[in-house]
């Protein structure tokens, strides 16, 4: 009877530490959007990213040097038809 009642306390103990340790691990997992570690933020300014804000205020973020033609959209994670208007 003894026994039952210690092993209640530890089966309760692990309970609660696998629930807590699951909620902290929930809780800093979900900081915002990223792409392969690299924030998309609102407030992050990317260096790796092109931000390009079409004429609707929908922005979109290019790899690299934009060109006309078909470029992968990593905010959108679709291939987009691009158009380069010289001003």
């Amino acid at each position: 009877m003894k026994y039952l009642i210690i092993l209640n306390k530890i089966l309760k103990f692990l309970i609660f530490l696998v629930l807590t340790l699951s909620a902290v691990l929930i809780a800093y997992s979900c900081n915002g959007w990223g792409v392969m570690g690299h924030a998309i933020d609102e407030e992050y300014s990317p260096n790796v990213f092109q931000e390009i804000i079409d004429q609707d205020s929908v922005s979109h973020y290019y790899n690299a040097t934009i060109y006309s033609g078909q470029m992968w959209c990593y905010k959108h994670t679709k291939y987009e038809e691009v158009k380069v208007i010289s001003e």
